[in-house]
C-alpha cells in the first residue's frame, strides 16, 4: 500500500494545495485538468510562485484562468520560456568549450532532469550545477570566464553570472556542511566513473537527487518542485535499474529516506516507483506534506527553516551540546577568513588575511549600528534553540530516515 487509506484530500492544508498537487499530478500524466468551481486564482497564483511552478499551472489551466487573473500567469509562463531558451544556449557553449579544451563534465538537476519533463522548458531552476573533477577545476573556470561568465561570490562551489542567469561549478556533490557521513561523501564525491560521454548515470543521478533532498531538509527546507523532478524521473525518465539503487541506498544509509519519498511521490502525483516500501501513517503524511507546501521551493516562505542548519549542527553533534553551543557562538562572532573574504565591505581581507581582526571590527560595529538586527538575532536563537525543540526536530528527521545522531563525530 503506497496511498493513505483516508481521504487523499486530508493530508494538504487547504483546497488550493491539494488542487495544486492535482495540476502537477494531470501535467506529469499529459491529462487535462479540470478546475473545481471554487478556485481561489489568487491563492493559488501565490503558491505556484512560492514552488516555482507557475508556468505549469498556466499551461494545465489557461482556458480556465479568470481575465483578471490571466496576465500574472502568463508572465511568469513567458518568463519561464525565455530563461529556459537562454539556459539550453549557454549550455551549449559551455560543453563545447569544455570538449574543446578536453575537459570531461556533466551537468546535474536543472536542465538533465528538464529533458524529461512533458514540457520541458517550464522546468524553472534559479541556477545550472555543472560538476567537473577537482583536477580540472582551474582549467573550467577559465573556459566559462573567456564565455563572458562573472566571477560572484564563492562558498561550496564556484558561482558565476551571465545576463542575470546563475551558475554553479562544482568539482564535489557532497560538502562537508551537509551532515553526511563518510560512506555518503565517498560514493557521491567519486563521481567520475560514472560519467560517460559527458552524462551522469542515471541510476546514480537518481540517488544523488534523494541526497540533495536531504540535504535541502536539514539545511533549510524543501518544497515541490525537488518531489517533482523525482517523479518525472519514475514516470517519464529514461529506464531505472532499481535493484541496484535499493541496493546502493541500503549502503549509504538512504534507504528509509528513499522509501519515505517513494511513499510521497505515489501519493502526491501518482508516480509509482516498482520497490516495496510501508506506507507513513496519516499523521506524518500530513505533517510532511504541510511543511513542504509551507516552504515553498527552497524553504525561504517558511520562516521556521530559517535556522535549520544550526539546529541540525546541535543534533549531529558529538558529546555535550554546550560545547558546540559556545563553538557556534565564536565562529558567528569571529567568522572565518573564507566567509570575510566574501563579506561586504570587507573585500579588503582577500589574500591578506592577517587583516581579519580589522574585518571582525569593522563587522561588529556593521552588526551594532544596522537598524534591523533581526538576523542577528535570528542567529543567537537557533544557537541556543531549546533542547525540546531539537528533540522534536530529531523524531522528525528520524521518522523520515534522516538520523543525524547516528553519524556524530
Amino acid at each position: 500500500m503506497d496511498h493513505l487509506s483516508a481521504n487523499q484530500n486530508t493530508i494538504y492544508p487547504d483546497g488550493t494545495s491539494a488542487f495544486l498537487l492535482r495540476i502537477l499530478a494531470d501535467h506529469l500524466a499529459q491529462r487535462p485538468t479540470q478546475p473545481p468551481e471554487d478556485v481561489d486564482w489568487e491563492a493559488l497564483f501565490r503558491l505556484a510562485q512560492m514552488h516555482q511552478v507557475s508556468g505549469i499551472v498556466y499551461a494545465q489551466c489557461k482556458h480556465d484562468i479568470p481575465k483578471d487573473k490571466q496576465a500574472a500567469f502568463k508572465s511568469k509562463y513567458s518568463a519561464t520560456l525565455f530563461y529556459y531558451a537562454n539556459r539550453v544556449r549557454d549550455m551549449s557553449e559551455v560543453g563545447a568549450a569544455f570538449s574543446a579544451a578536453g575537459i570531461p563534465y556533466c551537468a546535474v538537476k536543472g536542465l538533465e532532469v528538464a529533458r524529461y519533463y512533458p514540457a520541458p522548458a517550464l522546468r524553472t531552476m534559479g541556477d545550472c550545477d555543472i560538476v567537473v573533477s577537482p583536477d580540472d577545476t582551474a582549467r573550467a573556470i577559465e573556459a566559462m570566464r573567456r564565455l563572458g561568465f562573472q566571477d560572484e561570490e564563492e562558498v561550496h562551489a564556484w558561482t558565476c553570472e551571465k545576463d542575470g542567469r546563475m551558475y554553479e561549478l562544482h568539482n564535489v556533490l557532497v560538502n562537508s556542511g551537509e551532515f553526511a557521513p563518510e560512506v555518503q561523501k565517498a560514493f557521491f564525491n567519486g563521481f567520475m566513473p560514472y560519467v560517460h560521454d559527458n552524462e551522469l548515470d542515471w541510476n546514480f543521478h537518481f540517488l544523488f537527487l534523494i541526497m540533495h533532498l536531504r540535504k535541502h531538509f536539514l539545511n533549510g527546507g524543501v518544497g515541490l518542485r525537488q518531489f517533482f523532478d523525482l517523479a518525472v524521473l519514475i514516470v517519464r525518465g529514461p529506464e531505472l535499474d532499481w535493484d541496484w539503487i535499493e541496493r546502493k541506498a541500503k549502503e549509504l544509509y538512504l534507504e528509509k529516506f528513499l522509501y519515505v519519498c517513494c511513499f510521497l511521490l505515489a501519493a502526491w502525483f501518482d508516480a509509482r516507483a516498482p520497490i516495496a516500501y510501508e506506507p507513513l501513517d496519516g499523521e506524518m503524511a500530513r505533517t510532511i506534506t504541510r511543511m513542504v507546501i509551507k516552504n515553498g521551493v527552497f524553504g525561504y516562505s517558511n520562516e521556521e527553516n530559517q535556522e535549520n542548519h544550526r539546529k541540525s549542527a546541535l543534533i549531529h553533534a558529538d558529546g555535550p551540546k554546550w560545547i558546540k553551543r559556545m563553538k557556534m557562538l565564536v565562529e558567528s562572532t569571529f567568522p572565518a577568513y573564507s566567509v570575510m573574504r566574501n563579506y561586504s565591505g570587507c573585500a579588503y581581507v582577500d589574500g591578506r588575511p592577517y587583516l581579519l581582526p580589522i574585518a571582525w571590527l569593522q563587522r561588529f560595529g556593521i552588526l551594532l549600528t544596522r537598524r534591523d538586527k533581526a538576523a542577528t538575532s535570528r542567529v543567537i536563537r537557533g544557537i541556543f534553540t531549546p533542547t525540546h525543540v531539537l528533540d522534536d526536530r530529531q523524531e522528525l528527521l528520524n521518522r523520515i530516515g534522516i538520523e543525524l545522531e547516528q553519524f556524530a563525530k
